[in-house]
């Protein structure tokens, strides 16, 4: 086995202690531990067989131990042969011979009342000056100097200025976050306002007040004074508001920003004159505020006005616009100008509550303008109300209605249906809701029932066209007009039963009607009805359907039927004479009538025998003769004598 050396070697360490013109150094010299083991040669083996790699050495540094400066080095092995671990004992350099003895020399205002070898250090008090920069923390609030103010500090109980030796730190000052003074033996310290802290050169404490008395300064920067006579006082503790000269009087009337305030008199609260953006009173509600952010009272405290936690306002009576309210109103606006509006209310987006309303004095709203801005009486809820554009309607308490024109040029009331309006523009109802009568969509008048009475035209429907406004045929002439209503029933699966409007008329059997219905019906059924434009129903068994009662000492006709141009074609005259071109009766059976210059009787053949007419009653009539017709007249018992017979 080679020999194996393990070199330990400490650095040369120096250590230089100055003292004047002294300098000690230490030295140690390297130290270097050799460890060697030889055997005898041995008898060669034979070669063995090559065996695995191994896992390769490693040696780590252990500890390091200082041992006597006598003592041999040591290296210890606590680790492995493959993993050596190696701890080291190495022994003290020896001690250094001694220095040169050093020499101390001073300057004013320090003194040595000792020898250059063996100093006695002392400061010469009368001497002493302190700048800023010999005082530590100074910038945050610690003061060294007096000020060009020359505010008077205090000393000790003895009435003499104090030393001071080194520099004064916060930590050294006793209360010093409060701002309160206190003395032990050593200099004061002032205030961040920057009063003096150390007493003059002749050792008696200083006082700077026209009124000669020492003073001090809380943290605040508020002088206090000491007693009269002239040398400084002494205070450790707290300086309380009653220590303070005028402070009392001075914070009178003054608020207490940090808790609630109650003032007197006027109160004038002003923003920034010169910053047009500033809030002159904000008030700021606490966490989960639930009493109001702002309240109104009279001298008794009885609340006249507030603003609830939630920003609303309750007030007893507005006024905007003016000085004072108009006519003593609870809520009084007046437009500033002509072009400024006197009130806005504002829905917001998808507003559902109404937008105003009038209320009772049980919080029942008797008028108001719902989400659909549409203007609501509730059911017998009767309002007094003037509309003046160009008529006004009033109700009075009775519900009585008067709409009167403000002027001959007005119309006193208009009602104005929507495009393609099928609904009624008016109606009469019951107070159970039942239609008592009214006028349809385009005006014409009926009652006695809940709808118009209507008449069929143009015959079956024949077909409906696909598309919106579709084509409707009928199986012969309609003659109706653009506008006209029409209602459609038995359309084929009901798709086109209903009311529409007659959007045109292309030929005698057909016309278009306003709808979105696409569907189409090529081969279509049902009717086609227009309404009277006038329905007169009778509403029970006693009641007279019309009646037209002339005045006294009637003279026109009663009743009148003309043609498009004038032209009288039936009349009733006031004595109730009849008066028509022809009478015809409904089957065609009998018409009277004029023909070539003379009048006529036109009866058509009777297929029996007619009942009996009744007393003081006869009836004219043809039969079936020998030969063509017969001539009959029968008596009020039913008795028939022939008149004439083979009439050909």
């Amino acid at each position: 086995m080679s020999d194996v050396v393990v070199s330990v070697t400490e650095s040369t360490t120096s250590v230089t202690v100055t003292e004047q013109d002294v300098t000690v150094a230490v030295t140690e010299t390297p130290v270097t531990v050799t460890t060697a083991s030889v055997g005898l040669q041995g008898i060669p083996g034979t070669n063995g067989t090559n065996g695995t790699n191994g896992s390769a050495a490693t040696i780590t540094a252990g500890s390091a131990t200082v041992l006597a400066s006598t003592a041999t080095p040591t290296v210890t092995n606590t680790g492995t042969s493959s993993a050596a671990i190696f701890n080291f004992g190495i022994p003290a350099g020896s001690a250094g011979s001694a220095g040169v003895s050093g020499v101390i020399s001073v300057t004013s205002p320090i003194t040595n009342t000792g020898s250059a070898s063996s100093a006695i250090l002392g400061i010469d008090q009368t001497l002493l000056s302190i700048t800023k920069s010999q005082v530590s923390d100074f910038t945050s609030g610690t003061v060294t100097s007096a000020t060009t103010a020359g505010t008077a500090v205090y000393a000790t109980t003895s009435g003499t200025s104090v030393s001071i030796s080194g520099s004064i730190t916060k930590s050294q000052v006793s209360d010093f976050t409060s701002g309160t003074v206190a003395i032990a033996g050593t200099a004061s310290y002032a205030t961040t306002s920057g009063t003096s802290v150390y007493a003059t050169n002749s050792g008696t404490s200083v006082y700077a007040t026209t009124s000669g008395t020492s003073v001090f300064s809380t943290t605040s920067g508020t002088s206090v004074y000491a007693t009269n006579a002239g040398t400084a006082v002494n205070i450790s503790g707290t300086v309380t508001q009653s220590q303070v000269t005028s402070l009392t009087s001075d914070l009178t009337a003054r608020a207490v920003l940090a808790s609630g305030n109650s003032f007197t008199g006027i109160q004038t609260f002003n923003a920034t004159p010169s910053i047009g953006t500033d809030t002159p009173i904000t008030a700021v509600g606490g966490t989960g505020q639930s009493v109001p952010l702002q309240s109104w009272k009279n001298v008794s405290l009885t609340s006249l006005a507030s603003v609830d936690s939630n920003g609303y306002g309750n007030f007893a009576r507005v006024s905007a616009g003016q000085n004072s309210d108009l006519g003593y109103a609870m809520v009084s606006v007046l437009a500033s100008s002509a072009a400024t509006k006197g009130v806005v209310v504002r829905a917001v987006a998808s507003q559902s509550a109404n937008i105003l309303e009038i209320q009772s004095s049980a919080a029942s709203p008797q008028v108001y303008i719902n989400s659909s801005y549409e203007f609501v009486t509730p059911t017998n809820v009767y309002a007094n109300a003037i509309l003046n554009n160009g008529g006004f309607w009033s109700f009075n308490n009775n519900g009585v209605g008067n709409i009167a024109a403000r002027n001959a040029t007005n119309i006193p009331l208009t009602l104005k249906g929507a495009a393609s309006q099928t609904a009624d523009a008016m109606q009469y109802q019951s107070s159970a809701a039942v239609v008592l009568g009214g006028r349809n969509a385009v005006g014409q008048a009926y009652t006695g029932s809940t709808t118009t009475i209507k008449s069929a035209v143009g015959g079956t429907i024949q077909s409906i066209a696909t598309g919106a406004n579709p084509l409707v045929t009928v199986a012969s002439t309609h003659n109706l007009a653009v506008g006209d209503l029409v209602t459609l029933a038995s359309t084929t699966s009901g798709t086109y039963d209903g009311t529409f409007v007659v959007a045109t008329t292309p030929a005698a059997t057909t016309f278009t009607i306003t709808t979105s219905l696409t569907t189409g019906q090529a081969s279509a059924a049902g009717t086609v009805s227009v309404p009277a434009q006038k329905s007169i129903t009778s509403r029970s068994a006693a009641t007279i359907g019309a009646v037209i009662r002339g005045a006294a000492s009637q003279a026109s006709d009663l009743l009148q039927l003309t043609n498009n141009g004038g032209t009288i074609l039936a009349k009733i005259d006031a004595s109730g004479v009849v008066t028509a071109n022809s009478m015809l009766s409904i089957n065609g059976y009998l018409a009277v009538g004029e023909n070539t210059g003379g009048g006529t009787i036109k009866m058509q053949r009777a297929t029996g025998t007619p009942t009996s007419p009744g007393t003081n009653q006869g009836r004219l009539y043809f039969k079936a003769g020998t030969t063509g017709l017969a001539l009959y007249v029968m008596g009020p018992t039913g008795t028939e004598i022939r008149l004439a017979d083979n009439i050909t």
